[in-house]
């Protein structure tokens, strides 16, 4: 028979609502509190998390003026025991809501160790807890204090219901936090390697970039920045382009940037349904390398027309800095065409980075 009213209800969801936001561990244990407190009216709320038996424990109050205690960790290791409720949890695991008038008298209570020691000076008489579920050798519980009134069918049911949400909101920020650390620990791994990250959202917006990523995108290609989480607009048409593309020649990266100083920016799709890809951004003084494409069997002006063309160079372009005339330029081309067994720039293009990949996976 359900003891929740309306208002009892609307409190109960705001708890959940709440909580699912507290997206880190040390977040969640501070942050539970007032929000539990708020929705069960008490004058003291407690986080504690302890080993039975060890001097490893934590013990976090709502309000914080109520830790009245110079080392409370090691107070609540030492008289925890002495607690109907912790000892019951230790052996049960059964984490519903219970108060300690469950299981002895008020009188009862005065003589623990706890009461002495703990909740004498913090001015408890009453309490209800519940707990969260843990490894074996844990007990997390959150305790409801007061020292005027026990507390009532009410405050337990709504309790053991928001219980199972808490559980889920503590389990996700944990699996958050180890996200974010195993992310952090990637990204510096390839920003090492001089790589920078970019994840795109289905719309081509960025969602997430690494550190570099976001440098390099505040520094701007060819003149062009991003704003805020739009790319700049020469690297957004390029991955509107991949993106059109059935099946992306991933291997065909941008080359953005003049002289040696370049960025050379790679396209993944992701193998999911998210519909979000992700560009590694890569900074190269010699982004292709004169002798790169010696594999392919072109001449020295070949290779060099062809390298020209990989780094996105125009026709126009690499006539004017080769010092040769464009009808020599297309003849390069026709001749790169017909060695390496392509029929157009972007077949010969691909080629070239592919073998320049090749050959710079090799050597690192």
């Amino acid at each position: 028979m359900t003891h929740l009213r309306d208002k009892d209800l609307s409190a109960l969801l705001e708890l959940v609502a709440e909580c699912q936001r507290l997206v880190e561990p040390d977040q969640f244990r501070a942050g539970l509190l007032p929000l539990v407190r708020r929705a069960v009216p008490c004058a003291m709320a407690t986080y504690n998390e302890f080993e039975p038996g060890t001097d490893n424990a934590v013990a976090l109050f709502d309000p914080p003026e109520a830790m009245i205690f110079d080392d409370p960790g090691e107070l609540l290791a030492r008289v925890a025991p002495s607690n109907p409720l912790i000892t019951r949890f230790a052996e049960t695991r059964d984490g519903h809501a219970y108060k300690i008038s469950d299981f002895i008298t008020q009188s009862e209570l005065h003589e623990t160790a706890i009461w002495k020691e703990a909740y004498r000076p913090l001015g408890v008489e009453y309490q209800m807890a519940f707990a969260l579920p843990s490894q074996p050798s844990v007990v997390i519980g959150i305790a409801l204090s007061d020292g005027e009134r026990d507390f009532s069918e009410r405050d337990r049911e709504l309790l053991n219901r928001a219980r199972p949400q808490l559980v889920q909101a503590y389990r996700n920020a944990h699996v958050y936090s180890e996200l974010r650390a195993r992310l952090a620990s990637l990204e510096r791994g390839l920003e090492a390697a001089g790589q920078a990250t970019v994840l795109l959202r289905p719309d081509g917006r960025i969602d997430a970039a690494s550190p570099e990523a976001r440098r390099m995108l505040a520094a701007g290609f060819n003149g062009q920045r991003a704003r805020g989480q739009v790319l700049p607009p020469v690297v957004e048409r390029w991955v509107e382009e991949r993106r059109a593309t059935p099946a992306p020649q991933e291997s065909l990266p941008l080359v953005l940037g003049e002289g040696r100083e370049r960025v050379v920016v790679r396209f993944v799709r992701l193998a999911d349904t998210t519909g979000r890809d992700v560009l590694f951004m890569e900074r190269s003084h010699e982004p292709m390398s004169a002798n790169s494409l010696d594999a392919l069997g072109l001449t020295a002006r070949e290779s060099e027309v062809l390298r020209l063309a990989a780094l996105g160079e125009t026709s126009g372009q690499i006539a004017s800095r080769l010092s040769i005339s464009a009808d020599t330029v297309r003849k390069h081309f026709e001749n790169v065409y017909r060695k390496l067994g392509v029929h157009s720039r972007a077949q010969a293009v691909a080629t070239a980075w592919a073998v320049a990949e090749t050959r710079r996976m090799a050597s690192g």
